[in-house]
C-alpha cells in the first residue's frame, strides 16, 4: 500500500507541472493582448482620406455625387463655418446621414482634410 510520503510528492509533482503549464498559457495571452496593441497603434490612423471615403461614405455620395440615399457633396463647405462643425456633424451625423462613430481622431483628420481638397480646394478652414 502507498505511503501517505508517496501520494503527498505526486500531488505536488502534479501541482508544479499545472503551475508551469499555467504560467506558459499567461505568457501567450499576454503576449497575444501586447501584439494586438501594437497592431492597433500601427494600423490607427493609417488609412488616408480617400480610404475612408470609399469605406464610409461612397455607398451613400458615389464619387461626391447625389444618390437616392444621399446628396451631393459638392460645395458641402457652405453649410460648415469650419472644419469643426464638418467634424461634429460627420461624429454625430444627421437626419438620414448616420453617426460615423468608428472613425478615430487621426482617421477623421484625414478624411476632412479629403472632403476639402477634392470638393472644396479653396475653403479649406
Amino acid at each position: 500500500m502507498p505511503s501517505i510520503t508517496l501520494y503527498f510528492l505526486l500531488i505536488m509533482l502534479g501541482s508544479v507541472l499545472n503551475g508551469c503549464v499555467m504560467t506558459e498559457e499567461v505568457k501567450r495571452i499576454k503576449a497575444s493582448k501586447n501584439y494586438q496593441n501594437k497592431y492597433q497603434k500601427i494600423t490607427k490612423g493609417y488609412l488616408n482620406g480617400k480610404q475612408i471615403f470609399i469605406r464610409s461614405c461612397n455607398t451613400c455620395h458615389p464619387g461626391g455625387k447625389a444618390s437616392p440615399t444621399g446628396p451631393n457633396i459638392e460645395n458641402f463647405a457652405s453649410n460648415f463655418k469650419t472644419t469643426n462643425e464638418l467634424k461634429q456633424f460627420i461624429l454625430k451625423g444627421k437626419a438620414s446621414m448616420p453617426a460615423q462613430t468608428i472613425l478615430t481622431t487621426d482617421e477623421l483628420e484625414n478624411l476632412v482634410q479629403y472632403l476639402y481638397a477634392e470638393f472644396q480646394p479653396c475653403n479649406l478652414n
